[in-house]
């Protein structure tokens, strides 16, 4: 599951990532936090094809640029507790936006609360929590990512998701700018051409495979109700079975998991 602030950073964070699940046959659902301050529905739909994403929803909030309300945690909770995510992206807590910043926050929250006997209104809780959460970058670059994911084969439908969103087009150019900002972490994590990078939330320790594809990270996971992978491979420790296909790069621990 990957919740966006707006109607356009899903494709802008992670378009790549998502069509990485989507083309392996995981089921993966879009939530927006506000109805304004980003791409119309009709051209996020647009865009959510393209990236093989079936079933988007937006939360009331009908402002670009929210202020923490008990009814949008509620919703959030609820929408937890309706898709079940294994794994979820959103935009990292340092994001320059503040409507980023809260949407990450309301994550860290909602993903807990979906698991507790709290808030009976948002319905039944969830069996335990979404075990990883994947922070992805729109505004502000991550300082320190820990987890880097290869779209190369992904980036045309990447762009082309970006493409669908011209109101947003017009008012900066996203598509250069997250094309630009993929191909400069292909270059500088050397994992591929262009590459998605991630701060890891919550990843258990995994060794690295000799085998694994053009991906790292110190730590990993995706979303998705059922069972899945993530993009790349990876062998846990522990004696845990073969990971989702994900690799983790060194500095400090290792860590890697997947489904979505």
């Amino acid at each position: 599951m990957v919740v966006s602030p707006h109607r356009d950073d899903e494709t802008i964070g992670c378009g790549g990532t998502i069509c990485a699940h989507t083309e392996r046959g995981d089921h993966g659902a879009v939530v927006h936090i506000c109805g304004e301050g980003g791409a119309s529905l009709a051209e996020a739909r647009s865009a959510a094809g393209i990236l093989g994403v079936s079933e988007i929803s937006t939360l009331s909030c009908r402002v670009g640029q929210p202020t923490p309300t008990r009814e949008l945690l509620l919703e959030l909770v609820m929408a937890f507790r309706q898709h079940r995510p294994q794994i979820v992206y959103v935009p990292h807590e340092a994001d320059a936006d503040p409507t980023h910043k809260l949407t990450s926050a309301l994550v860290r929250e909602a993903r807990w609360l979906a698991g507790h006997p709290a808030l009976p209104e948002a319905g039944e809780p969830a069996e335990g929590f979404a075990p990883i959460v994947y922070e992805f970058e729109v505004w502000t670059p991550l300082a320190r990512p820990t987890a880097f994911v290869d779209i190369s084969r992904h980036v045309e439908r990447k762009a082309a998701a970006l493409n669908c969103c011209p109101s947003r087009m017009g008012i900066n150019e996203w598509s250069e700018g997250a094309l630009g900002l993929a191909r400069y972490r292909g270059v500088t994590s050397g994992q591929g051409d262009h590459v998605e990078a991630f701060a890891v939330v919550g990843a258990p320790p995994c060794v690295v495979s000799a085998s694994a594809p053009r991906a790292q990270t110190r730590s990993s996971h995706l979303s998705r109700r059922g069972r899945g992978r993530w993009p790349y491979r990876t062998v846990l420790r522990g004696g845990q079975a073969d990971a989702p296909r994900a690799a983790h790069a060194r500095g400090g621990e290792e860590g890697a998991q997947g489904d979505r």
